[in-house]
């Protein structure tokens, strides 16, 4: 800021706002109006407003200090003290980066330039009318070296914003790549596997058989542990990115509910869809909403005990449609209803029929539900177990 504030410019306009010559052009702006010399040009849009209102000021012959106009300089707007005095049909018009600044730029004129040393003096006592201490001067200095800040932290603030954005962008590029060269050779290695332990199996011992089928199921696990590792990766999408559509959540809940009940009959649970609903229409992804509904009741299945049972409640509240899922398992500790929803993090309850987990469902539930502007969350159910809930709020998809 030392350099701006030694600098500064001084021009002459005629009373209709266009420049007739510069006195001084610290900041090369004369380049920006030869083609059409008007004051109004110098400024940033956010300003024109503002300046149109000061060449009217100037007009009715009033002698103006410590206005903050937005020149642009170097295609970047930046708020300049300003002030201007009319003389017969000239207006002389003086800004710097500070009221200091101006000041000084005003002495200096007053001495260089004699033809205009009446009016750069009637702007030094303006200056020193309007000051009410002597302090007045440095408190306005001040706050335009912070407005000025501010202004350079909102710019570099979008620069980054925008690098960030492509940075997600060439990260998703990577991810998709380095999805596509693993999936097939986890797919190779489950199919060679899988027919090595068909063609063999007369010739293999069965400890040999048990190899094979560990390396089936291990190339299954890398698979969907893949799949979760780039479901977490756009875990948050856009509202704009989600194929929104009218549905109806209780069919969607009971399809869902239905297309797990083999897995759910090798435990023995049973699961209760329970809802009273009329109309039970969302506007949501419909296969994303899938995905959470899987992920839930995947979850309740693997951590409930053999012949328990697992209920799913649908019900309306004034903020949208409340999705309850609850078990008979061990629940959740208090302290991890909100862990539990961060990625690669699994609770102390363990799975109760050994079954793997990632630690990336509910972390990908989360990010589905945040999409569609809703909330999920977790509590201890109310006979014991985990209850997780999620609501949808009621949205039209013109305004996601």
């Amino acid at each position: 800021m030392n350099d701006s504030q030694a600098r500064g410019l001084a021009l002459v306009c005629g009373n209709d706002g266009v420049l007739r010559y510069w006195l001084r052009d610290d900041f090369s702006l004369g380049e920006r109006a030869s083609d059409t010399p008007a004051f109004i040009r110098l400024l940033d849009e956010s300003s024109h407003a503002k300046g149109l209102e000061f060449l009217a000021r100037l007009e009715e012959g009033a002698t103006l200090v410590n206005w903050e106009l937005c020149f642009l300089i170097a295609g970047e707007p930046h708020a300049l003290n300003v002030a201007g005095y009319r003389h017969d049909l000239e207006a002389l018009i003086v800004a710097a980066a500070s009221a200091s600044a101006l000041r000084a730029l005003c002495r200096e004129l007053a001495v260089g330039r004699p033809e205009y040393s009446t009016q750069c003096l009637e702007v030094l006592a303006q200056f020193d009318q309007a000051s009410s201490s002597p302090y007045d001067a440095d408190i306005y200095e001040d706050f335009m070296r912070m407005y000025n800040d501010f202004a350079r932290l909102q710019r570099e603030s979008a620069s980054q914003s925008a690098k960030l954005q492509r940075l997600d962008a060439e990260k998703d590029r990577l991810l998709d790549m380095a999805a596509h060269d693993l999936r097939n050779p986890l797919h190779i290695i489950t199919l060679l596997a899988s027919g090595l332990a068909r063609q063999c199996a007369e010739k293999l011992t069965p400890e040999e058989l048990a190899l094979l089928d560990k390396i089936v199921q291990t190339a299954r696990n890398m698979g969907r542990l893949l799949n979760n590792l780039l479901e977490v990766s756009r875990a948050t999408p856009q509202p704009s990115r989600l194929q929104l559509q009218p549905a109806d959540l209780a069919e969607l809940i009971q399809e869902r509910v239905d297309s797990i009940a083999p897995l759910a009959g090798a435990k023995n649970i049973q699961i209760d869809f329970h809802h009273s609903l009329e109309s039970a229409t969302a506007c949501c992804d419909l296969v994303r909403v899938q995905q959470v509904m899987d992920n839930l009741l995947g979850n309740a299945l693997k951590f409930s005990p053999r012949d328990s049972r697992v209920e799913v409640v649908l019900t309306a509240t004034e903020a949208g449609l409340l999705v309850k899922v609850c078990d008979q398992g061990p629940g959740i500790a208090e302290d991890e209803l909100e862990q539990v929803f961060q990625p690669f993090t699994r609770g102390s309850t363990q799975p109760t029929g050994g079954e793997a987990s990632s630690g990336l469902g509910l972390a990908i539930c989360r990010g589905i539900i945040q999409a569609h502007k809703g909330r999920i969350w977790a509590e201890k159910g109310e006979t014991g177990g985990a209850a997780i809930q999620f609501l949808l709020p009621l949205t039209r998809a013109d305004q996601q």
